[in-house]
């Protein structure tokens, strides 16, 4: 009687498809183990299948263990453990944070998204690139491309040199490997992953992967789900060996690939496996002819009760929306793609969603050869936004009523924008205005919000504002971006240095309440530090602008304020430095550093003295 094998097992198995996890759901989740350590897994539903996966702390161990011994074979052992795993993407949904550092790594793992530096003119871009300097970086190919597409463009080739370049998440093309090679002047590798699973297979010098054995156990099959053979094209399957949380056997990737049993040098006895297709980026164009990657909604998509769904690009600014589900999406779902479409497409993107019958998911998105990428904006374009806001109020029946109106605060510089930024507008009605048009402007806010939820409107009166606001009417004032009639020292004049030093003792005060409560709370330390970067730097800003607009200066962008602050070598500011590293924290121009530092208490501590120093001069 012959054994019976592992592999003659998973034959008598069925496979796993992606739509059997969107019904089974939580059916295939364990009932054994530590649920307080697992954690939900989205994937992007790039391919019109989104999925929720949970997986346990065996499996976020084994991954980083996988890609620990991956390095090692790259760089040797030991001999980069004391640099940063920065994990790199450049997409507007993502958070930079700090994150666990895999076991026996000295450093932190940073994940670090450079879309706001991405903005920046080319100088700025690369300088904040320098922080991966002898540094361990990961990121998708397509990122990759991108950035040292620019890098490239710029003849800045070797400016930043990482210790080395690891690429996953989608398929590598030759091209691109040499692109990240001319760019950083360093090795690039590439690793086989599946945010289901994780590292299923690590790539070999003479090409293809070797699969991570202890990870998961791959197969490829035919059409008729047989075992292909050795350098015929399949399907590649794959069973986890490592998640207990909610184990998947013989799930479908929709990859396909081949084995190829060629001898090769790296010592590793599997045969190889070469990807034949694989995924690539899905992008939607818009208003303003950016790309944007539909990996932005990823967590949006994967949260909505929907068995598939295809995000369909009909021309720029242009996208329609079709799912599959028992029944159709209900009105605050809907509402919210809607919004989030918008504020990535732009305020007056044509939105169509419906529900319909899908067969399979269209590739026509794609990106195949050599077509040209483009990286997708922080948010919308400002210009755009004004457009859209000037045509509602222009439309608006109580416009009449309106003195002035304009976007105004940092979103108007791209380069002093955080993830936390607002879109402010300030309308002000004239002092005829009745009871009735405040009523009528309340309807038109909420519509707007409704269509796009940054928008922030400050509704008042000219005299209301010239009274008690100082440095709201410098800032309108100094920047604008005028929507309705116009804000000039005629109908605004520019507050006195006494009314703005009055303002600002009392601003200081309630300012240092708020700092100290902050710095006073015990998980200050464990807290994300990007807010209170945010906070610190907003605060500080804040307190300078009322510095030098008591001086007589007559300048308030936060750029601005804070070159004006570097240049006054003549004074002891030895809080300066933090303040303003945690403004480039908080917008993202270079990355969260770790706990060792302390950072959240240095920052809080920094603008703490800022506002005394300022308070001291009022």
């Amino acid at each position: 009687m012959n054994a019976v094998t592992g592999e003659d097992v998973l034959n008598e198995l069925p496979v796993l498809n992606r739509s059997d996890l969107q019904t089974e759901g939580a059916r295939l989740w364990s009932t054994q183990g530590d649920s307080s350590t697992w954690r939900l897994v989205r994937t992007s539903g790039t391919t019109g299948e989104p999925v929720s996966v949970l997986v346990d702390e065996d499996t976020r161990l084994a991954e980083g263990m996988a890609l620990a011994e991956h390095i090692d074979r790259c760089l040797g052992p030991d001999a980069w453990r004391q640099r940063t795993l920065f994990h790199v993407t450049l997409h507007a949904g993502a958070a930079s944070s700090v994150m666990s550092a895999p076991s026996g790594w000295a450093s932190p793992a940073v994940k670090w998204n450079l879309i706001r530096s991405w903005q920046t003119e080319d100088d700025s871009f690369i300088e904040s690139l320098g922080h991966l300097n002898g540094h361990i970086v990961t990121t998708m190919p397509s990122v990759a491309e991108l950035i040292s597409s620019r890098i490239l463009s710029t003849g800045a080739a070797g400016s930043t040199i990482p210790l080395l370049v690891v690429l996953s998440g989608e398929t590598l093309s030759d091209r691109q490997r040499e692109i990240v090679e001319a760019a950083f002047d360093t090795r690039v590798t590439s690793l086989y992953t599946l945010a289901e699973v994780g590292i299923v297979g690590s790539e070999c010098p003479a090409g293809g992967y070797h699969v991570e054995d202890q990870v998961a156990v791959v197969e490829v099959l035919d059409d008729l789900r047989r075992p292909a053979a050795i350098g015929v094209e399949g399907e590649i399957v794959v069973t986890s060996l490592v998640n207990r949380a909610m184990p998947l056997i013989r799930y479908r990737t929709g990859d396909q690939g081949r084995w190829e049993n060629a001898p090769c040098k790296c010592d590793r006895p599997s045969a190889r496996l070469f990807l034949a297709r694989g995924r690539r980026p899905v992008s939607l164009i818009a208003e303003s002819g950016a790309t944007v990657n539909v990996v932005r909604f990823a967590k949006l998509i994967a949260g909505l009760d929907v068995q598939r769904i295809n995000l369909r690009r009909l021309g720029r600014g242009s996208v329609a929306v079709e799912y599959e589900a028992q029944g159709l999406l209900d009105r605050s779902a809907h509402s919210l793609l809607e919004s989030a479409l918008r504020s990535a497409l732009g305020p007056s993107a044509s939105i169509v969603v419906r529900r319909s019958s899908m067969t399979q998911p269209d590739v026509t998105n794609e990106r195949h050869g050599a077509s040209p990428l483009h990286a997708e904006p922080a948010g919308p374009n400002a210009h755009e936004v004004a457009a859209w806001i000037r045509s509602a109020l222009t439309n608006w029946p109580g416009v009449k009523d309106v003195e002035a109106a304009v976007i105004t605060g940092s979103y108007l510089d791209a380069e002093a924008t955080t993830r936390f930024s607002d879109i402010d507008v300030v309308v002000l009605l004239q002092e005829t205005a009745g009871g009735f048009a405040w009523q009528r402007i309340v309807a038109l806010v909420a519509r707007l919000r409704s269509q796009l939820p940054q928008v922030r409107v400050n509704v008042d009166s000219l005299s209301a504002v010239r009274t008690r606001a100082p440095l709201l009417v410098c800032r309108l004032l100094q920047e604008q971006l005028p929507l309705v009639g116009a804000l000039t020292t005629d109908n605004l004049p520019w507050p006195s240095i006494g009314s703005v030093r009055a303002h600002g003792k009392y601003w200081t005060q309630d300012a240092h309440a708020l700092l100290w409560t902050w710095l006073t709370d015990p998980s200050l330390e464990r807290k994300d530090v990007l807010p209170t970067a945010w906070l610190a730097a907003k605060q500080s800003v804040e307190a300078l602008r009322y510095h030098y607009l008591a001086r007589g200066a007559r300048v308030t962008a936060s750029r601005e304020i804070l070159a004006m602050a570097r240049e006054e070598e003549q004074q002891d500011l030895p809080w300066l430095e933090d303040v303003a590293e945690a403004f480039d924290v908080a917008r993202e121009h270079r990355p969260p550093p770790g706990p060792a530092s302390s950072p959240s208490k240095r920052y809080i501590s920094a603008s703490l003295s800022c506002l005394g120093f300022v308070r001291d001069g009022l």
